[in-house]
């Protein structure tokens, strides 16, 4: 279970599925949510309608952490650091995935920390 949603949380850090309309579309829930760095709100149709996203990943991760929060949901934390064109950008990230056999990314948000 908790190797799916590390799995999940880190394709949307990859090119080709954070740029993927119909991966998008399926794993994000119809209610989706993001609070980014900039200060903006974003849906899931804002993130569908901008697929153009060209990040480089700093992998892995620091301090990842997957937390049970109820039966069906779970908070994923860390702190990621990406390459835009020649600066790093710094930040926390949260995540909250929910289902059972398959899951869907309900809210994320990334806050600066540089």
């Amino acid at each position: 279970m908790i190797e799916l949603l590390l799995k999940l949380e880190m394709s949307l850090w990859i090119k080709e599925t954070r740029n993927n309309y119909d991966y998008l579309d399926k794993i994000l829930h119809k209610n989706f949510k993001e609070f980014g760095m900039s200060g903006s709100i974003f849906s899931k149709e804002d993130i569908l309608n901008n697929l153009d996203l060209n990040l480089e990943s700093k992998f892995p991760f620091k301090n990842l952490e997957v937390k049970q929060i109820d039966e069906i949901s779970y908070l994923i934390t860390y702190q990621a650091e990406v390459i835009e064109k020649t600066k790093s950008i710094k930040s926390n990230r949260s995540s909250i995935w929910i289902g059972r056999d398959s899951f869907q990314l309900l809210f994320h948000q990334g806050t600066l920390t540089e």
